[in-house]
């Protein structure tokens, strides 16, 4: 009974290099490890397309170990995670409460993965725009967010 789940982001015409650096920083923080493969409890191991589409890269962590995996979808970015996995593998029993708490606990984390990715790369790519436009940047880490500082490069 293994349940796919997938998050469609806005983002299009994403720029691998950055989508590929945002996701090494994100695997880097969350002790895990990059891959281009998901598992599934019902689909197998090692899940190399999802729909016709190649899974582009992935983040395996401790708390989902299955993957975190990213795939392009008519040019849109897909994240997708076999959220049943860690409860069906641990339980093997659907309607338990252990159950519940474990299905939960996989879709939160898939939501932040995915929400982290997104929102690293959005400002990676915007610091590259600034960077283009001749700023001098500096982004860095503060609160479990992240500030860029943009200043005009001086003609000299």
């Amino acid at each position: 009974m293994s349940h796919i789940a997938e998050y469609t982001t806005v983002l299009t015409e994403v720029d691998i290099e950055l989508f590929k650096k945002a996701m090494e920083i994100v695997a880097e923080t969350l002790d895990g490890n990059i891959s281009d493969t998901i598992d599934s409890y019902d689909e197998g191991y090692n899940l190399t397309s999802w729909r016709n589409n190649d899974i582009e890269m992935s983040i395996r962590t401790p708390n989902l170990p299955q993957g975190v995996g990213a795939c392009f979808e008519k040019g849109k970015l897909v994240f997708l995670c076999d959220i049943l996995q860690i409860a069906e593998k641990t339980t093997s029993l659907v309607g338990n409460e252990l159950f519940h708490s474990l299905e939960s606990e996989s879709r939160k984390d898939f939501k932040a993965i995915q929400e982290r990715i997104t929102n690293l790369y959005t400002t990676l790519a915007l610091g590259k725009v600034l960077a283009e436009r001749g700023y001098k940047t500096d982004v860095t880490s503060v609160n479990g967010g992240t500030v860029i500082r943009a200043k005009k490069a001086v003609k000299g």
